[in-house]
């Protein structure tokens, strides 16, 4: 794709209108394949044959940017499950005040819509363990840093930990009066 916005022709943006038109048509799942060629040559103006071939490149066109990703709709539908939860328990459990009394007084449940809760949150649990776990997979490979020497210059060989500590804490402290000192 490209990053600038894409100009098209007075013909193009026609032929642009007509897919999105059959877009629609198609995603209402209303229609057969007949019925929407007539309805494309009826708002159009156009052949048996471009509307035909209009319906073949909608779906081309249309597939890849409405590709279906399995985790996403996997989260829609725990969405509606939970929702549906959360439902049924506000039917439940609801609770009335006594008016004589004034003490809260618990509905009875029916057993059926009990059953039906404990079945809701068992497909939520399978549902939720059925979402991939994510793994961390770098799509960039790891850095890779190239030196270039001068002619005659050498890379020397690390040091060894003990004599690393032993300059650093030289760089590092300075000794004033027998205490010492960060260098700042």
């Amino acid at each position: 794709m490209t990053k600038e916005d894409v100009s098209l022709t007075i013909e193009e943006e026609k032929i642009l209108g007509r897919w999105i038109f059959c877009d629609a048509l198609l995603r209402q799942k209303l229609y057969n394949e007949d019925t929407i060629i007539e309805k494309l040559i009826e708002a159009y103006t156009i052949s048996k044959f471009t509307a035909r071939n209009d319906i073949n490149y909608t779906q081309r066109l249309f597939s890849k940017s409405r590709s279906l990703i399995k985790k996403y709709l996997i989260h829609l539908h725990l969405e509606r499950i939970d929702s549906d939860i959360q439902n049924a328990r506000q039917r439940i459990f609801t609770t009335d005040i006594d008016e004589k009394t004034g003490k809260v007084v618990f509905n009875s449940a029916d057993p059926k819509e009990l059953i039906a809760l404990a079945k809701l949150h068992e497909v939520y649990t399978y549902t939720l363990n059925s979402i991939p776990e994510e793994q961390d997979k770098d799509i960039m490979p790891p850095p890779i840093f190239q030196f270039i020497l001068a002619p005659g210059q050498v890379i020397n060989r690390a040091m060894e930990l003990e004599e690393a500590l032993k300059k650093a804490d030289i760089i590092i402290m300075k000794e004033a009066n027998g205490i010492f000192i960060a260098d700042e």
